[in-house]
Order: structure tokens, then sequence, then C-alpha cells
């Protein structure tokens, strides 16, 4: 039993580990976020449309891209208001 409880919470570390948006390129006209596990595109997007607004952008969806269940590409152009 002790070794289905440990091997249950090693799981649960790795699903908590993806679940983030790591941000892969930041500039003035074009985001690339990597984001998976609990994190939705939806996330992507408020976190792309966070760092265009630095510029007085907001987001819009260039591309997306799945690797795997918990790991997922969405690219963004920072567009005018």
């Amino acid at each position: 039993m002790p070794r289905l409880r440990f091997f249950a919470l090693a799981v649960l570390a790795g699903l908590a580990a993806c679940a983030r948006v790591e941000v892969l390129e930041n500039t003035p006209s074009s985001v690339s976020i990597r984001y998976g596990g609990a994190m939705t595109e939806d996330d992507a997007l408020a976190e792309a449309n966070r760092l265009c607004a630095a510029h007085g952008k907001i987001a819009q969806l260039r591309s997306e891209d799945e690797k795997g269940l918990l790991e997922h590409y969405a690219n963004f152009n920072c567009v005018s208001r």
C-alpha cells in the first residue's frame, strides 16, 4: 500500500508541475506560450494579453500546436487595439 500511495503522489506532483503557463517568446509583436495540465488555451490567451498589454496591444491567436496530452503551444500576434 505505501508504494501505491507514493506512486499516486508522484503522479500528482508531475501533473502539478505541468499545470503552468511558460512564456517562450515575448516581443512587442508576438508572444509564444507553452501550457499543459489543467491550463487551457484561455489561460494562455490571458497571459498573452497581459504581455501584449505592456506594449499597448492585445493578443490575437496566430497558431497552436499539441505535442502531447499535457504539452500545448500557442503563438500570438500582438496587435493594436
